[in-house]
């Protein structure tokens, strides 16, 4: 399909077969000890491993290579991405912290749906690659934002708990699941009670019964944000060769500055609605700077009591890397006041 990425290839075939996603792997030559399905190949597979699942899946090798993120040329399009060392061993969370992927993938329920042909009505439409950069947040086919967490279990579709290291898929081990259906474990008393061997089994294909919470307005505008961004995504041959290269790097800086200097920026939004999602977005982020080590030089010497009249402030929340990893160093970040 389109736009397939490799997880949902991989969740289509084990169910068509029968199999589970593990033993696909193994069979196919992507997993080896402990039937593992390393989340690195989402980015990219290696060439020899990637001949060898196209001649067992009757794929070309850049039909394979067209299911990661390597393949369709967002590596070159999107600047994260392209900064990322699209190897094995490459640690999907440093990836994740520079914006390059979200292994757990967002998705829209309708494209999950399928378009009514007799392949995608019995197995679903295709689980994008797209959905796993962290700038894609809106499907405009169907003009609604993305979701990102399953409706009965509220995890999102690949991000397991501790009980469970992460990877392409989670669950991997469990068959009979449809592509579309949440593998999220159910733990405690939950477990074994709804899907199998403990799954949620919640259809992800299926929209919300209510209608969307967020004004029309403001998506509208998220829209419109979207199409932009997928222009500089997937450029056409109409669109000028010195587009700003910038572009990214540029919104994922600004986005670090509004988060860390909210509610400074307030008065520019003139959405209630919007406001109050940075509001809670910006709260989780000091709490986690706040439940971090203070640095060495805020630390009082031995001796000393911990608060002074020349050391008494107010708590600031501590700066990140963020901001110097998704500029690759340059403060600047080519922003300027002509833009």
């Amino acid at each position: 399909m389109p736009e397939e990425s490799l997880p949902g290839y991989l969740l289509r075939l084990s169910y068509r077969l029968g199999r589970s996603p593990a033993r696909i792997g193994m069979l196919s030559g992507l997993s080896g000890m402990h039937h593992r399905l390393p989340g690195d190949y989402l980015l990219a597979l290696p060439t020899q491993l990637a001949d060898a699942f196209a001649h067992t899946t009757r794929l070309s090798s850049a039909e394979a290579q067209s299911l990661t993120l390597a393949g369709p040329g967002l590596s070159s399009a999107y600047a994260p991405l392209s900064a990322t060392r699209l190897v094995p061993g490459r640690n999907h969370i440093a990836a994740r912290s520079r914006w390059a992927i979200n292994l757990s993938s967002r998705f829209c329920p309708r494209c999950l749906a399928g378009d009514g042909s007799p392949v995608q009505s019995a197995l679903g439409g295709a689980w994008k690659l797209r959905w796993h950069l962290p700038v894609v947040f809106a499907c405009l086919e169907h003009s609604n934002v993305l979701a990102s967490t399953c409706q009965r279990c509220h995890n999102p579709p690949n991000q397991p708990p501790r009980t469970e290291r992460s990877g392409l898929l989670m669950q991997r081990a469990t068959a009979g699941l449809h592509p579309a259906q949440c593998r999220h474990p159910l733990l405690g008393p939950q477990s074994g009670t709804v899907g199998p061997k403990g799954c949620c089994g919640a259809r992800l294909d299926q929209s919300p019964g209510k209608p969307s919470a967020i004004p029309a307005r403001d998506l509208e505008r998220a829209l419109a944000l979207q199409l932009r961004i997928n222009q500089y995504l997937f450029p056409t041959s109409s669109q000028p060769a010195n587009r700003d290269q910038l572009f990214f790097n540029d919104l994922i800086a600004v986005s670090h500055l509004i988060k860390f200097s909210w509610p400074m920026g307030a008065s520019l939004l003139h959405s209630a609605h919007l406001s109050s999602l940075i509001d809670d977005h910006a709260a989780a982020v000091v709490q986690r700077l706040d439940q971090q080590p203070a640095p060495a030089l805020d630390r009082p010497a031995r001796g000393r009591p911990q608060t002074t009249q020349l050391s008494a402030r107010p708590s600031l929340p501590r700066p990140t890397s963020f901001y110097v990893t998704a500029t690759q160093g340059k403060p600047s970040c080519g922003i300027s006041s002509s833009r």
